[in-house]
């Protein structure tokens, strides 16, 4: 299964988010305007909001979210802009807080373990970053850049990779929270 999508991930309250979505929706016209949103919850008080260019096969709402993520963090203080697409190795996030973007994670933010001679994960031994992996060790990724950017928001112990792939799986066999459909 192929997965990819544009999104932005915030601790809040259900009310205050889809009220500073809508909000943003009147303030911002030109900007999300050509964007369709959709909320889904993650966790308690934790939530993903898909973004998607109207009419595009694929989500192509790159900038328009890393401007929501900053958008978002002034009432929330931190947002993540994440985009994926696995079918062209895209997995990077954006931490923004206070308005601004603030760092940028990726493969250089990855933790790489290789495997032993009985094919299992070393992870109490060597380690290497994603951009640093030698051509000579089968390794496997235990912390993408993008957990890396969503523990660095605080939002570690709700929300993970793995955990946002799985809300992107379900969000297309279910209805969201809120969403914000363009003219």
């Amino acid at each position: 299964m192929s997965y990819y999508f544009e999104a932005v991930v915030v601790n809040a309250d259900l009310p205050a988010l889809i009220r500073a979505l809508e909000e943003l929706a009147v303030r911002k016209p030109d900007t999300f305007a050509p964007i369709e949103l959709a909320v889904h919850q993650m966790a308690a008080g934790g939530f993903v909001v898909f973004g998607w260019r109207i009419g595009s096969e694929r989500p192509q709402s790159g900038a328009e979210i890393e401007q929501l993520a900053a958008e978002l963090s002034l009432t929330f203080s931190a947002a993540v802009a994440v985009h994926y697409d696995d079918q062209c190795e895209v997995k990077c996030a954006l931490l923004a807080r206070d308005g601004e973007a603030i760092q940028c994670f990726g493969e250089q933010d990855e933790i790489w373990v290789p495997y032993d001679d009985d094919a299992e994960l070393m992870t109490d031994g060597p380690r290497y970053a994603g951009d640093a992996i030698p051509d000579d060790v089968e390794c496997d990724c235990i912390h993408s850049g993008i957990d890396a950017a969503l523990v660095a928001a605080g939002f570690s112990d709700w929300a993970d990779n793995s955990k946002l792939l799985q809300v992107n799986h379900r969000a297309k066999h279910s209805k969201p929270i809120w969403q914000h459909r363009a003219q």
